[in-house]
């Protein structure tokens, strides 16, 4: 009996792998279109939506500023966590990073959270040229209800070299720490039961100082301590105390001279919190320079403790130096009206210091006046500057009508000024001038320039009586000088007469 099981085993392997072969190749197919379409659809889609090019932006130069900046490069305390009312000093580093010089710069500190107690708040300095730096120093102490962090904006004003006004404020960050108090029956004084003087704010009327000017300085006081301040005294130019007394120095009162007045003036008696307002007249002597100018002041007081205290502060003022010029004319000047003419203008220096002068105007009512474009420029003491071509101006009516000249300058803080002058004209009826020529008399009736004397009278009675005639010379030859045609305005010469 025949075993059929092998063949028919192999007959359906044989099957089996064929049919797996058929599917496999039919799937690899069904997956080679579909890759294909989709291959197809992709390039269909791309023909309108490939990605453009794309411009990238660049970044435009941003210009640079043509001014000044001031910044704060760093700053420091001399302690760590001050506490209320304990005093610490400040240090700043200023730096010019602009591309103009910066003049005349004034560091405002608040009297807020930290009083500043000394220079009334506002140390000064000259300059800062471009790329450099300046240090700045600033004793201040923490006002008695300050803890933790705390800020402090502070005002930073200057002038570049451009006469442009520049003001900046930065915000500084101090940490006070955390403290706290206790009450006890009994508390014993200590160091936080002391008062504290310190000027809040100052001003000077008229704000414009000048030497020679005389003007009322407001200085008004604050008691920032905890204590109470009696028998105070202002002492204006500072002071110091010892075991002989009190003893002040006239030294920075050559600068700003006290009027009617010393320079020690009583206070009330400050409890803490008060204020008051001192107002004293002072004039500016007549040899200070241009510039910020520092007036010391000290107070001195008793505590409640009977200890004797002094507070030395320094306030700065700012006095303006003019330059002192003369503006006349240098020839006499007689205008008529509608008639141009040339306005003779001098300037000269009558101050001791050299002075640098710019654009010159003028200008005036009823009066028809060339624009003027020159510059005067420098002028040593004594030196006398006349306009390099002619101004005209012609006057449109008779009468006084003054012509107002204005020089422009720059003052030594870099700010635009002018000095102004007023020269009074006198217009004239323009009168036209005659020019007769020689040997020929002028018209009008020659008798008129004659007038009979006291014995004109019996001299022609007694030539009657004598039969040599008394008439008058009705008829004189007269030969009258005349200047030349080129010699125009100048006046005939009076006539003269030829005996027969």
């Amino acid at each position: 009996m025949m075993n059929f099981s092998k063949p028919i085993c192999m007959l359906f392997l044989l099957v089996g792998l064929f049919s797996l072969t058929s599917l496999w190749q039919t799937s690899h197919a069904m997956q080679r279109n579909e890759i294909n379409n989709r291959v197809s659809s992709y390039a269909d889609y791309g023909k309108g939506h490939l990605p453009q090019k794309q411009t990238i932006p660049t970044d435009t130069p941003t210009p640079v500023l043509e001014r000044p900046l001031l910044v704060i490069k760093d700053y420091r305390i001399d302690k760590v966590n001050p506490k209320p009312l304990e005093q610490f000093t400040l240090f700043m580093t200023l730096e010019n990073v602009g591309v103009l010089d910066a003049d005349y710069i004034q560091v405002v500190f608040p009297a807020e959270k930290f009083y500043p107690l000394v220079n009334g708040g506002v140390p000064v300095i000259e300059q800062i040229p471009v790329g450099g730096k300046k240090k700045v120093r600033q004793m201040m102490q923490v006002s008695p209800n300050t803890v933790g962090i705390n800020t402090m904006a502070i005002q930073i004003r200057y002038i570049g070299s451009d006469g442009a006004s520049y003001s900046d404020t930065f915000t500084l960050k101090i940490d006070t720490g955390w403290y706290y108090w206790t009450l006890t029956p009994t508390p014993s004084p200590t160091s936080q039961d002391l008062p504290q003087l310190i000027i809040e704010s100052y001003a000077a009327e008229p704000a414009i100082l000048e030497p020679g000017t005389i003007f009322n300085l407001s200085v008004r006081i604050r008691n920032i301590g905890l204590g109470s301040a009696s028998n105070v005294l202002m002492v204006f130019g500072g002071a110091s105390r010892s075991d002989q007394g009190m003893t002040s120095s006239d030294e920075s009162l050559k600068i700003f001279s006290l009027v009617n007045s010393s320079n020690v003036k009583p206070v009330a008696d400050m409890r803490s919190g008060d204020m008051a307002t001192i107002v004293q007249p002072f004039i500016v002597n007549t040899n200070t320079r241009t510039g910020a100018q520092n007036l010391p002041i000290s107070f001195m007081y008793t505590t409640e403790q009977k200890t004797k205290m002094v507070d030395n502060q320094i306030i700065s003022l700012q006095v303006f130096v003019k330059p002192k010029i003369a503006i006349s004319f240098y020839e006499p000047f007689t205008p008529g009206v509608n008639r141009p003419v040339k306005i003779p203008l001098m300037i000269t220096n009558i101050g001791s210091n050299t002075v640098q002068l710019g654009k010159i105007s003028l200008q005036g009512v009823n009066w028809e006046i060339d624009s003027v474009s020159e510059f005067v420029g420098k002028l040593e003491s004594g030196d006398v500057w006349q306009t390099a071509r002619e101004i005209m101006g012609t006057p449109k009516s008779i009468g006084d009508f003054p012509i107002k000249i204005s020089v422009h300058y720059t003052d030594d803080f870099g700010q635009p000024q002018q000095l102004e002058e007023t020269i009074p004209v006198t217009i004239m009826e323009d009168v036209p001038i005659v020019n007769t020529p020689a040997g020929v008399a002028p018209p009008g009736n020659v008798n008129e320039l004659t007038q009979e004397d006291f014995w004109s009278v019996p001299l022609r009675f007694i030539m009657g009586v004598l039969g040599l005639g008394s008439g008058k010379n009705n008829s004189p030859d007269v030969i009258p000088t005349s200047q030349s045609s080129d010699q125009p305005g100048i006046p005939l010469e009076m006539p003269t007469f030829v005996p027969k």
